[in-house]
């Protein structure tokens, strides 16, 4: 297919989208409103400007949001026109390669247009060598067989030691000829207040974290919703991205924040002080940390197969 075909085809998604909204009845700043995407990104979308975009998995899943909220169904939407959006050639060029029997993992970035041409020329050239496959699975082999031998080491020391601690036990059983009962009444008092000491100290311990945080974050209706009690003026939003990711801060249905993190990049967000709930839209939601007051949010995973990368979380303030 030429340049013009595809070009054709992309203009497509982005037309399908507007009268896909038009019939919604719905503007730009509804699908805004709804996606928590920036205006700029769904204008970019309609005009088929996917360049404007952070990336090409940002394409697809701002594509599926924008489907899903004017009425379609974004998950046949994305499968359905998927070689029209960026990448979607590179894709189905790996599925190929793969039915013929290349091991090409379809991780690797995408090249440029004369080293994909190159690199096509290579693999379907029969006076190419092909790969050694033992040596390499043989160098796979040698840190697996290590890794067992460890195993086995420890598994031989812990025997040895559990034997002789056994040894041990016997011999200073054996040795002792009689215990009085008031000498077990005293030890198992002992060992019993030792216990209730240890569960006091753990509760005050707890109970000393929670006073100096002032914050408890716990699951609302479903694991996009969290209440967050606090008795702090304001409340602090820290961001941290695991790797590159884009997420965005919404403070009662206004946006405040967004951006794309790097690996190890943080950002804290503000949340003004009698605020009743902030939104936070995450890219990548396995890459990205939030703490709100020191205290980490552990998102639980969505249900009924929901996506664990692209979410929009709410979390309602309670003092």
């Amino acid at each position: 297919m030429d340049k013009e075909d595809k070009n054709q085809k992309s203009v497509n998604i982005g037309q399908l989208l507007r009268k896909a909204r038009v019939d919604a009845g719905m503007s730009i700043d509804d699908v805004q409103k709804k996606t928590k995407i920036q205006k700029r990104y769904l204008e970019a979308i309609e005009e088929d400007n996917f360049a404007a975009l952070p990336g090409d998995f940002y394409v697809r899943a701002f594509v599926k949001q924008f489907a899903d909220a004017v009425g379609l169904n974004g998950s046949e939407f994305i499968q359905k026109y998927d070689q029209d959006l960026p990448g979607g050639e590179n894709v189905n060029s790996i599925d190929n390669e793969s039915r013929e029997g290349q091991n090409y993992t379809g991780n690797q970035p995408e090249p440029a247009q004369s080293q994909q041409s190159s690199q096509r020329t290579a693999r379907h050239d029969p006076s190419s060598p092909e790969p050694n496959h033992s040596g390499w699975n043989m160098r796979k082999l040698v840190p697996i067989v290590g890794i067992v031998i460890i195993v086995v080491i420890i598994i031989g020391v812990i025997w040895v030691g559990a034997g002789k601690l056994a040894h041990h036990n016997s011999n200073s059983a054996s040795s002792t000829t009689s215990v009085s009962v008031s000498s077990d009444s005293s030890s198992s008092k002992a060992s019993s207040s030792s216990k209730q000491k240890a569960a006091e100290d753990k509760a005050k311990a707890k109970s000393k974290n929670t006073k100096a945080t002032g914050t408890q974050i716990t699951k609302g209706s479903n694991e996009n919703e969290y209440n967050v009690k606090t008795n702090e003026k304001e409340t602090k939003v820290n961001l941290k991205g695991t790797t590159k990711s884009w997420s965005a801060v919404s403070v009662n249905g206004s946006q405040v924040w967004q951006g794309t993190l790097n690996p190890n990049q943080t950002h804290e967000v503000t949340i003004p002080a009698n605020s009743k709930d902030f939104n936070v839209n995450l890219g990548n939601a396995t890459a990205t940390d939030i703490t709100i007051n020191g205290q980490k949010a552990n998102l639980e995973k969505p249900a009924n197969n929901g996506s664990a990368q692209v979410r929009n979380v709410t979390f309602k303030l309670t003092k």
